[in-house]
């Protein structure tokens, strides 16, 4: 595949997201549900089913510009599921969710530009790295290291997926702060209102009292 047909496939391949949130824009956490998911599904197709970067290398996969596609998709998606998520978590002052969805992000992002290209990084950077971390990276091959690459890729998009299905599940609509950032008081749950009190005064009684 040449590098112009590359280039257009990447840039292609972002549109994925406002195509996600248009889906999902009609109902609560509508769009966080549908862009989580995608990148779930998306990373479980590259990953896992069709081996990622390595068998792509081998020529063992799909042809180049599916998975280039794939490749791309998956990782915008994530991106894009991981910073939804995270602002929902934190305007809705739920920080337990904010601390899991960072971590869990994170790892899968890891282990995207670790599985990215194994041979470079071994190479190149075996010598500064953890003994541990070398030897899990760049030691003879083995059933667990698989495994846990698997693992790492669908972590991050599987903990936003449920983060929003939870959030649903519970009537809480993460995309709203569950406390006013400008004067501090609570919001009435979902699907209640609360109507303003009025200050305009009685009308007084006109009529004479006959008694």
């Amino acid at each position: 595949m040449d590098y112009m047909t590359l280039l257009l496939v990447t840039s292609t391949a972002f549109l994925v997201v406002p195509v996600c949130v248009l889906l999902g824009g009609r109902r609560s956490s509508g769009a966080l549900i549908i862009t989580a998911g995608a990148a779930l599904a998306a990373s479980i197709i590259f990953w896992i089913l069709l081996g990622g970067y390595t068998s792509l290398s081998n020529g063992t996969s799909a042809p180049a510009i599916v998975m280039t596609s794939l490749s791309a998709a998956a990782s915008i998606l994530l991106l894009a599921a991981w910073t939804l998520a995270i602002h929902a978590a934190w305007i809705s002052r739920q920080r337990l969710w904010v601390l899991l969805l960072i971590l869990t992000g994170y790892i899968s992002i890891l282990a995207m530009y670790f599985g990215a290209a194994p041979e470079l990084v071994c190479i190149s950077g075996a010598t500064r790295m953890p003994a541990p971390i070398s030897a899990f990276l760049c030691g003879e091959p083995n059933s667990v290291r698989p495994l846990l690459f698997d693992l790492a890729h669908v972590l991050g998009p599987a903990v936003v997926l449920i983060y929003a299905l939870v959030a649903v599940r519970s009537g809480v609509d993460p995309t709203l702060p569950a406390v006013s950032s400008l004067v501090g008081e609570r919001r009435p749950p979902p699907g209640l209102y609360v109507s303003p009190i009025t200050t305009a005064p009685l009308e007084e009684d006109t009529e004479p009292n006959l008694h």
